[in-house]
């Protein structure tokens, strides 16, 4: 009995003695009522939520809207060489806040050209920046561009392009006529246009090759392109000519290398050079060493000391009907006073169905001091080789050396 008393009193106590150390703990603090963070308290049956505390609080400050009047590119047509042709291009600010443009980079700062550096464009107005493109690059197709940047974060940067056409006011439509293979006992032929560009009829005051030595090797018609013909290879062409070139048999064998000057009429007169390129070939040709290029037909002797001189062996092959017939001479070497050329007793080769005739050229131990390298200043040696064939009555070869 004593003991069930004594525990009843230990629990009254110690209930107590907490009771009273938490009334002298929070003693003088005030009573608070903490609500969730979901809801706010107002009038009565006022009660916000979230999501129509986020609507409350969105940024009402508005947007810049840049948008281009016409189109993002402008074609200049044709324009010479290093001439400058203008335009300009309009943005506007269909936004409800402040649009702001600023100059970013150009695609080349020889060619593209603009005062405009920044704008600040208010709702409803527009802005002009002006451009100019100045053709300073080879063309002839030419496309440069202008970029700005701005707030509109949809439109944060605007690419304005910029094209033309390099040309004067007439031109070829190749910079180089490619005859590949030829034969010297052959004909063949091969055609190129003229273009113009300019308002006025085209003309071809005059067409001619520059090398008097092959001008009864080449004839030329001219004729006049439909306009179709003339959009399907020229868009930004207005009339054109194509010069169709007829080669004669017996052109010299070796790398053929000529020039065809055109003088053109299209409001003023334009020379237009068209160099002719090659390989003739046939029944007389040359073969070599590792010293020896036959596409080129250029024999290497490199560099020689004064006083020793330095040769090569080359052959002069004959084929077809003639083989056992032709004769070879020599005729031109420049220079004189270093190069000689002996013609060797002709040998048959691939059962008789070949003549070899040995060629050795000679860099005398006489030479003096001379750089035919050909490289800037220097011309290469030259030799001409004559022979009895009845078309290829020549075979020329080139010599580099230099003597030192």
């Amino acid at each position: 009995m004593r003991l069930a008393f004594g525990v009843v009193f230990v629990a009254i106590l110690g209930g107590v003695l907490g009771v009273a150390r938490t009334w002298s703990e929070f003693s003088g603090v005030e009573e608070q009522l903490e609500l969730p963070a979901s809801v706010t308290v107002g009038g009565p049956g006022d009660v916000t939520t979230p999501e129509e505390k986020r609507e409350e609080i969105v940024d009402t400050s508005g947007i810049a809207r840049a948008v281009i009047e016409g189109e993002p590119s402008h074609d200049f047509g044709v324009i010479k060489r290093d001439e400058a042709k203008s335009c300009s291009f309009v943005v506007r600010n269909e936004g409800d806040a402040d649009l702001l443009i600023e100059k970013q980079n150009v695609s080349c700062s020889l060619c593209v050209e603009t005062t405009f550096t920044s704008a600040t464009v208010s709702p409803g107005e527009e802005v002009t920046i002006p451009v100019s493109l100045r053709a300073r690059k080879p063309g002839p197709e030419l496309s440069e561009a202008l970029e700005v940047r701005t707030n509109d974060k949809s439109r944060s940067v605007i690419r304005f392009e910029l094209i033309a056409y390099i040309s004067e006011a007439a031109g070829a439509s190749v910079s180089e006529l490619s005859l590949g293979t030829i034969y010297t006992d052959k004909a063949s032929s091969a055609s190129f246009r003229i273009y113009g560009f300019s308002e006025h009829q085209l003309e071809i005051v005059d067409c001619k090759m520059m090398d008097s030595d092959n001008q009864d090797r080449f004839e030329w018609q001219i004729s006049d392109l439909s306009k179709e013909a003339v959009k399907a290879g020229q868009a930004h062409a207005v009339s054109g000519k194509e010069v169709k070139v007829e080669i004669k048999p017996g052109l010299p064998v070796g790398p053929l290398k000529q020039e065809f000057t055109i003088v053109a009429r299209a409001g003023e007169e334009i020379t237009i050079n068209v160099p002719v390129v090659g390989q003739v070939t046939g029944d007389v040709s040359i073969i070599g060493g590792s010293t020896y290029t036959p596409d080129k037909s250029v024999l290497s002797l490199g560099r020689i000391l004064v006083g020793e001189g330095a040769s090569a062996k080359l052959h002069v092959m004959v084929k077809g009907e003639h083989r056992d017939d032709i004769q070879v001479t020599v005729g031109e070497c420049e220079p004189a006073e270093c190069l000689s050329v002996t013609i060797g007793e002709r040998k048959l080769m691939n059962s008789g169905k070949a003549s070899l005739i040995p060629v050795i050229v000679e860099v005398s131990k006489d030479a003096p001091t001379a750089n035919h390298l050909g490289g800037t200043g220097s011309a290469v040696g030259k030799v001409v080789l004559h022979t009895t064939h009845p078309t290829a009555k020549e075979v020329t070869l080139y010599v580099r050396f230099a003597v030192e």
